[in-house]
């Protein structure tokens, strides 16, 4: 009996856990990563996209009845939606980029799990809204405006030709992403669609509709003005809906990493929770 209890310590000590692995949190990438948004930014984001569509509105409205106002031209290209390199256009880069960042480290938490087969395509995701982002600020897709009209005398609807290559590339990239967003979580994968739905929406279909108006000789009106709104607006909104559903994918994910240390407290607080994404 002394014997035998004398070996219970033994025993329990050789049943004792191997040593908790490295938390995800100290990763080499982690250098690069602030918090990426939203949760309690959101409402600061939606607040900046109102303001913008807001401002964009007035300056149009002021030209519309004014004609020419004092500091008219300024106020026109740093508040308009369709101006390049104004307020609105690097609102829109750094979403894009933001949304780009948060893909590239989901594809970092997966390609460590189970789900590292869907890293590749996370980062070729991340290596297109980095391009988006960058074209948001240039404007590099206008560059293909008038070889394309006058190749194809287009005009109408396609007179902003560039949707008629970017178009079909978008159908691809889509193509090629649907196994990526059959493999998301159910509401997940849904969120991620309507985020596409949004941007394309805007990018493409207010786009064709704001080409129209301007063949008929309505730029410069107050409903070409609203209707510019409406294809910016849905930009950002897909934008902003891409990197929460993105951001909330990641956390979780991270916490599942065996012996991986609690988050610390970040920005992202889902007010509907986060297990309704991972369901």
């Amino acid at each position: 009996m002394t014997e035998a209890r004398g070996a219970e310590p033994v025993r329990r000590r050789d049943r004792r856990p191997s040593p908790p692995a490295t938390p995800l949190s100290e990763a080499p990438v982690a250098w690069w990563a602030p918090a990426v948004l939203p949760g309690r930014w959101t409402p600061l984001c939606l607040a900046l996209i109102a303001a913008l569509l807001v401002a964009h509105l007035a300056v149009n409205a002021l030209q519309a009845t004014m004609g020419d106002f004092p500091g008219r031209d300024p106020a026109i290209q740093f508040l308009a939606l369709n101006k390049e390199m104004g307020l609105p256009a690097w609102t829109s880069s750094v979403l894009l980029v933001l949304v780009a960042q948060a893909l590239w480290l989901l594809a970092d938490v997966d390609r460590t799990t189970h789900r590292r087969r869907w890293a590749r395509q996370e980062r070729l995701l991340a290596g297109l809204f980095v391009y988006l982002s960058v074209d948001e600020a240039t404007a590099l897709h206008e560059q293909t405006i008038y070889p394309l009209r006058t190749a194809l005398d287009l005009g109408g609807a396609l007179f902003f030709s560039w949707v008629v290559l970017f178009v079909p590339l978008a159908a691809v990239v889509a193509a090629l992403c649907l196994r990526w967003v059959r493999g998301l979580p159910r509401v997940a994968g849904r969120l991620v669609v309507l985020a596409g739905v949004l941007y394309l929406g805007g990018a493409v279909g207010m786009e064709m509709v704001g080409s129209w108006m301007f063949t008929q000789g309505l730029e410069g009106t107050m409903r070409y003005a609203g209707v510019v709104a409406l294809e910016e607006g849905l930009e950002m909104l897909g934008a902003l809906l891409m990197l929460s559903v993105v951001t909330w994918l990641r956390l979780p994910r991270a916490q599942e990493q065996p012996g991986s240390a609690p988050a610390a407290a970040t920005p992202v607080e889902v007010t509907s929770g986060t297990s309704a994404l991972r369901s």
